[in-house]
């Protein structure tokens, strides 16, 4: 019995040194791949965050001509529909619509109108 206890324990030893060995190897390949994926996100950070500013820019002027539109209808400025003055910010809970007329013009039709769609 002693013998099969020293060729057992023997087998043990020789398996748990295997998975140590190769698991080392595993932990370096994972650091390398984990080095080159660092490399290459910072080496990619530079053009998206380029590219998602150009993205931004690109949507914001896209959108404007609409909001434009629609933002004094739900403003309830229906003179100002199209204007390219139209502001339509609130400050300190006061809607500012637009420089000639900071509280809106009131009527159904504004003096002052210029069209966005240039």
């Amino acid at each position: 019995m002693n013998d099969w206890w020293k060729q057992f324990n023997g087998l043990v030893v020789e398996t748990i040194l295997a998975w140590d060995e190769q698991s080392q190897a595993w932990s370096q390949q994972f650091d390398r791949w984990d080095a080159e994926l660092d490399q290459t996100l910072l080496e990619l950070e530079v053009p998206l965050a380029e590219t998602a500013a150009w993205v931004e820019g690109t949507l914001i002027a896209l959108m404007q001509p609409l909001t434009q539109t629609l933002d004094p209808l739900v403003m309830e400025q229906p003179a100002c529909v199209g204007c390219q003055h139209y502001h339509g910010q609130v400050y300190n809970d006061q809607i500012f619509v637009c420089a000639m007329h900071p509280y809106g013009v009131g009527l159904e039709t504004c003096p002052d109108w210029e069209t966005f769609w240039v």
